[in-house]
């Protein structure tokens, strides 16, 4: 009786130490980390680890893209700059003030004359001439009032003999002169010649008391 007790005894208390075995396990499996739910590797990892080739196929066919992409962009010209035109620079034209006539020069007063009208008289009028070729300059004030289109007088020279008052005018007529001395009429004559005769003897000055008219040196009778 005693032995089946013991046994009955050693028996639960095997149960026991069973049942207290099984639940330290199944706290330790609770505890314990879930070793099956780590992250899968992406399959491009493993197929490079797995396979270096293609690894080296891919880094081959990125650069032979990019030498694609360097060439073509080369080959793409480069855009010429277009030349901007220069802006014209107008200078600015400052206007010059008029240069005065030279009023230093020293003049005098003289009296020529000239045919009225009627053809019938001189009539005196008083201008003023430089100082220093005074008769020159009267006879040629003369001459342009007497010049017309047919007759055409481009020159002439005043020669005065101081000792004898002689003035000797020389007339120079134009080639292209439709008309001659020769051909005027008494009242043209007359406004010409007469009117040079009493402009040389008129003015006491000159010292003027005949005249002689000549052309390109021939004496001319009047």
């Amino acid at each position: 009786m005693n032995s089946i007790k013991k046994r009955l005894t050693s028996l639960i208390t095997g149960m026991i130490v069973i049942s207290l075995t099984g639940c330290s396990f199944s706290s330790t499996d609770k505890s314990a980390p879930d070793v099956s739910v780590s992250p899968t590797p992406s399959n491009s990892i493993s197929t490079s680890k797995n396979n270096p080739n293609k690894v080296s196929e891919n880094n081959t066919n990125e650069s032979t893209q990019n030498q694609s992409i360097e060439l073509k962009s080369s080959s793409i010209p480069t855009p010429t700059p277009t030349a901007t035109p220069t802006p014209k620079i107008t200078p600015k034209i400052t206007p010059q003030p008029v240069k005065a006539e030279n009023t230093d020069i020293e003049t005098v007063t003289v009296t020529i004359y000239h045919i009225d009208d009627q053809c019938s008289t001189l009539v005196p009028k008083k201008i003023a001439v430089p100082k220093n070729n005074s008769l020159e300059a009267a006879i040629g004030k003369v001459l342009e009032e007497v010049n017309s289109g047919d007759f055409d007088l481009v020159g002439y020279r005043v020669n005065v003999n101081q000792k004898s008052g002689l003035a000797t005018v020389d007339l120079r007529l134009s080639p292209d002169s439709q008309r001659k001395i020769v051909s005027l009429s008494n009242c043209e004559q007359f406004a010409i010649f007469g009117s040079i005769r009493k402009t040389l003897t008129g003015n006491k000055q000159w010292k003027v008391k005949d005249i002689r008219f000549t052309e390109k040196g021939k004496e001319i009778y009047l």
